[in-house]
C-alpha cells in the first residue's frame, strides 16, 4: 500500500509536470505569435517612416527649387520692370522731340474735340498698365484711331512691340502698342476712326492685347479721363 500511494505521488506530480510543460507550450506559442506580430508592426512602421522621410526630402528640394525659381523671377522682373522704365522714358523723349522739330503743327479738324474707343467695341478685359491702361481682346481686332490725327511714329519700339503714335494737335498724343500688323505709316493723316493696326502680342504679354497711353507734350495722361469706355474692369 505504501508503494502504491509512492506510486499514485509521483504519477499525479508526473501529471502536474505534463500540465506544466503544455501550459509553458502555449505561452511560448503566444509570445512567439506576439513577437511576430510586434516585428511585423515595426517593419511597417519603418517602412512608413521611410516613406515620410524620403516624401519630406522630396518636398523640400521642390521648395528650395521653388525658391530658387521665385528669386531669379523676382531678378527677372526687376530687370524688366527697369526696361520697361527705360523705355517710358524714351517714349517721352520721343514725343518731345517731336514737339521740338515739327515746322508745321498738326491742327485738329473743328468739332472732333472728344474722343473715340481705339477698339470697335466695349468688349476686353481692361487693367492699369505703367502709364496706361492694357485691353486683352482677340488677335487681329482692328486698332481705330481714336481722333483725327497724323501719324508721328510706326514701327518697333522696346518694351511696346509694334507700336503707332498719333499727334492730335494742342500737344495731345496717342499711344498704341502691342501692334500685331501696322496698317499705316509716318507722315500720314488719318481720321477718327480709321484702322491703323491690328491686335497683337508683340510687346512683352503672353496674350493678344492693345497697350494704350495717352500724353500731352510727352507727359501720361488717365486714358479714361478722354474715353470712359476704358474704365479699368
Amino acid at each position: 500500500m505504501r508503494y502504491q500511494r509512492s506510486l499514485e505521488a509521483v504519477l499525479a506530480h508526473d501529471h502536474e509536470l505534463v500540465d506544466e510543460l503544455g501550459r509553458n507550450r502555449m505561452a511560448a506559442a503566444e509570445a512567439r505569435q506576439q513577437a511576430r506580430a510586434e516585428a511585423a508592426t515595426l517593419a511597417a512602421r519603418r517602412k512608413e517612416s521611410a516613406r515620410e522621410l524620403e516624401s519630406a526630402r522630396a518636398k523640400r528640394g521642390e521648395k528650395q527649387t521653388m525658391l530658387a525659381s521665385l528669386r531669379g523671377e523676382g531678378a527677372k522682373r526687376t530687370e524688366l520692370l527697369e526696361a520697361l522704365k527705360s523705355s517710358a522714358e524714351k517714349l517721352r523723349e520721343l514725343i518731345e522731340k517731336e514737339e521740338a522739330s515739327k515746322e508745321a503743327p498738326f491742327h485738329p479738324p473743328a468739332g472732333a474735340a472728344r474722343m473715340r474707343s481705339p477698339l470697335p467695341s466695349s468688349t476686353g478685359d481692361v487693367a492699369t498698365a505703367r502709364n496706361g491702361v492694357e485691353v486683352r481682346i482677340p488677335a487681329g481686332t482692328p486698332i481705330q484711331a481714336v481722333k483725327a490725327g497724323r501719324v508721328v511714329f510706326a514701327g518697333w519700339f522696346a518694351g511696346y512691340g509694334k507700336m503707332v503714335i498719333l499727334d492730335h494737335g494742342e500737344h495731345l498724343y496717342s499711344v498704341y502698342g502691342y501692334a500685331g500688323e501696322l496698317l499705316v505709316e509716318a507722315g500720314r493723316v488719318v481720321e477718327a476712326g480709321d484702322t491703323i493696326a491690328t491686335v497683337g502680342a508683340t510687346g512683352p504679354v503672353a496674350t493678344p492685347s492693345l497697350y494704350f497711353e495717352i500724353r500731352e507734350r510727352g507727359v501720361p495722361r488717365d486714358p479714361t479721363s478722354y474715353i470712359p469706355t476704358l474704365t479699368r474692369k
